[in-house]
Parts: structure tokens; sequence; C-alpha cells
């Protein structure tokens, strides 16, 4: 999947699925992201009216770029059934990522 913006993600992703590891999630720069379950309280006059949990995103702790293990399944994805798949391992990653989101936008 890919979206555009780290909202997009928060809204998209559920509760269970972060608490369960289920994904693994990139900037546009192949940089990891961690997802993570905040608890949210709303208050009113120092009063706890609700709180509920929501996902979040932040920059990885491990600081590590994955372009090269990015690289090779972004290709396999364009190129199942592309015409110029021959084309494509020329592309840069940035170029390979523009090209996911033309051919799979955001949800």
């Amino acid at each position: 999947m890919f979206f555009k913006s780290s909202d997009s993600v928060e809204a998209y992703i559920e509760l269970i699925d972060v608490k369960n590891n289920e994904y693994q999630v990139y900037d546009s720069e192949g940089k990891t992201l961690d997802l993570f379950v905040e608890l949210y309280k709303r208050k009113w006059l120092g009063i706890t009216l609700m709180s509920f949990e929501i996902v979040k995103i932040r920059m990885s702790t491990l600081n590590n770029n994955s372009q090269e293990q990015l690289k090779p399944k972004m290709l396999k994805l364009l190129k199942d059934g592309s015409r110029d798949a021959e084309k494509l391992d020329a592309l840069s990653f940035k170029e390979l990522v523009d090209r996911c989101f033309e051919n799979y936008p955001e949800k």
C-alpha cells in the first residue's frame, strides 16, 4: 500500500494490526518508520471526559535506509503486467516510488 501522508497511514491502519506488528512502514526515501498505539485523552477543565487509543507514526530509532530492500519489491510489483518492464530497472528509487503512486493510488 502507498500513502501520501502519515495522517493517511494513521487513519487507515487498524489498532489491532499495530498491536500485532502486522506492517513494516517506510517513508518515500526508504527510511524505516514505527507504528505505535497512543492513549489519547480528551479533557475539559482538567477532567478526563473520554480516552481512547489511536494509531501514530514516527521515525524509527533504527534510523536505517531500506532502499536496497524495497527496490526489488517495487520492481516486482510494477513489472507484473507492465509493457515497459525492462525500462523499470533503470529507474531511481524516487522514480519507482513515483511510479508506484501513479499505478497504485492511495485508498
